[in-house]
């Protein structure tokens, strides 16, 4: 019988809570995640904070991307309210904030968003990300780094010993699969509205661990089950763990 892949939240259980904050995570955890993946960028002082988008304006109201402020800054704003006034208040966690409350609780992938600003040449963001973990003693247990491109992925591989994948992001499923082949990717990050399944069973053959963005719904898990593959991102962890409580086989 096929193993059941693991639950992955994305950004926590974002579907109910407000993403990427404390409550999400701890929410995710008390929902059966078996991962929870968080996305992180630097502020305008070298900090890491954990936020995915560009801008500011869809969770905080303010249209400024992270880079221009302070994490002090960046702490001032509300970014619960946007999901529901029972979230006013929620604000922006650091990693490392993440790190001392969840370490060790649950698998985590830290998926890096650069954004493009000159604290991030040489590699600035990667430093900063493996200076934090390791000042934390980061444990991701079944999860991994996740990075965007070729040459993030071969450095955090030289420079450290924390598990690192490769984001699909617009790749077609022929120029991901040559990519893992040829860098050796261990977790391949693919996007189920870009594979087929003959082209899911062609990248088994490289011999990474598979995780799949993103699934919320029975047919989108049907299909990505049929795989057989590491891990599903949702947004609704407690909903994807009802649908897998049916099958008696859970990958660990």
């Amino acid at each position: 019988m096929s193993a059941i892949p693991l639950i992955i939240a994305h950004r926590g259980d974002s579907g109910t809570k407000p993403e990427n904050t404390m409550i999400a995570f701890e929410s995710a955890i008390e929902n059966g995640a078996d991962i929870v993946e968080l996305d992180v960028q630097m502020t305008k002082d070298g900090s890491v904070a954990v936020l995915h988008d560009r801008s500011l304006k869809r969770v905080a109201g303010v249209d400024l991307p992270l880079y221009q402020l302070t994490l002090a800054e960046a702490k001032k704003l509300d970014v619960g309210i946007w999901k529901g006034d029972e979230f006013k208040g929620l604000k922006i966690p650091s990693l490392t904030e993440v790190l001392e409350n969840f370490n060790g609780k649950i698998s985590m992938i830290i998926e890096l968003k650069p954004q493009y600003f000159h604290l991030e040449e040489d590699y600035g963001l990667e430093r900063k990300v493996l200076e934090i973990m390791d000042e934390c003693s980061a444990k991701l247990g079944n999860g991994y780094i996740s990075v965007r491109s070729e040459s993030s992925y071969a450095y955090l591989v030289s420079n450290s010993q924390y598990p690192v994948g490769l984001m699909q992001k617009k790749r077609t499923a022929s120029e991901m699969n040559r990519i893992v082949e040829d860098y050796n990717i261990k977790f391949a990050q693919i996007r189920l509205n870009q594979y087929t399944a003959a082209e899911v069973e062609e990248l088994k053959r490289f011999g990474a661990k598979i995780t799949v963005f993103y699934g919320d719904r029975p047919s989108e898990w049907q299909t990505i089950l049929g795989w057989n593959v590491y891990g599903i991102f949702t947004n609704y962890p407690k909903n994807l763990k009802d649908y897998l409580s049916a099958f008696p086989s859970r990958m660990k």
